[in-house]
């Protein structure tokens, strides 16, 4: 399933932890550059402005190739408009799939192309569903785990958890005033599902090749299941979603239990981090907590 070399994976991922020795000066410079030099063999680029420079030299070329296409095909476009969408996908695939077998690994170029494929699939996905939110979310969600999968590129993790959450949100939709009405409570039973089946995974894990995309998974977790409850967040969708007219001194359902949520919760997770010394929910408890003070 996996389109790189799994040595070759393991061995980038122990020259990330050289560098993150090397910040934190458990090591100097010198042995981290012979660490570098001996075991890198994928192409990855570290410096964010690079890599953001590739990305933008590869949506230049995906671009253009689109463009071409469009070119040969613009007497047609009448009758296969759509077509030449999913073509546009299927071409960021083929794109993904070349530059990965040359190695390339989080470059940039390749990112242009995995991210672009997506984007294109959802065009194309909308454009055949008449603009069905649930429908693009879910192929999304799919289609996104399995790049993860196959490229272990944490974008696509990232990709995953904001579609499958969608996915949730849009489910509830369907269901009319009563899946509005619950969604906060749904989204809390989804973010605590998403948490629980990260960290059972992670500890099965024989192989460091999806720790960062798992890690992302129950970061993310604890974010959703904090802005599920938040007061500030539940009283603002209750005006959109539901065009709750909140009268003065009058509040939204179940207003103490999300008072207490958006408090309870940031402390919650202080405490537990500095019980298991997790440093990540450590974070993601004081930026809730500033958050609650700003509720």
């Amino acid at each position: 399933m996996i389109q790189y070399d799994k040595t070759d994976l393991e061995h980038a991922f122990l020259v990330d932890e050289a560098n993150s020795l090397r910040n934190a000066q458990f090591i100097e410079k010198l042995q981290y550059n012979v660490i570098h030099k001996n075991l890198t063999s994928l192409k990855s680029q570290k410096n964010i402005l690079i890599r953001i420079g590739f990305f933008v030299l590869g949506s230049f070329l995906y671009s253009s190739i689109s463009g071409f296409i469009s070119l040969i095909a613009i007497d047609s476009y009448d009758e296969n408009y759509k077509f030449l969408v999913y073509l546009f996908a299927i071409i960021g695939f083929i794109g993904t799939e070349f530059l990965t077998k040359q190695k390339f690994y989080g470059y940039g170029l390749d990112d242009a192309f995995m991210i672009g494929s997506q984007l294109y699939l959802a065009l194309a996905v909308g454009i055949s569903t008449d603009g069905n939110e649930l429908a693009i979310a879910l192929t999304i969600t799919i289609s996104s785990l399995l790049s993860y999968l196959r490229y272990v590129q944490v974008p696509m993790a990232v990709l995953f958890c904001l579609s499958a959450s969608a996915s949730i949100i849009y489910m509830m939709f369907e269901l009319g005033t009563i899946g509005k009405t619950i969604l906060p409570f749904v989204m809390m039973v989804f973010a605590i599902a998403g948490y629980l089946c990260s960290k059972s995974i992670l500890k099965k894990l024989s192989k460091p090749f999806y720790t960062k995309g798992l890690v992302l998974v129950s970061s993310f977790s604890l974010i959703l299941f904090y802005l599920s409850g938040n007061y500030l967040v539940v009283r603002e969708l209750s005006v959109a979603l539901l065009a709750a007219d909140i009268a003065p001194n009058s509040d939204i359902p179940f207003a103490f239990f999300f008072y207490a949520f958006t408090f309870i919760v940031p402390v919650g997770f202080l405490v537990y981090s500095l019980v298991k010394k997790d440093r990540i929910m450590l974070w993601i408890g004081l930026l809730s907590l500033a958050f609650s003070i700003y509720t």
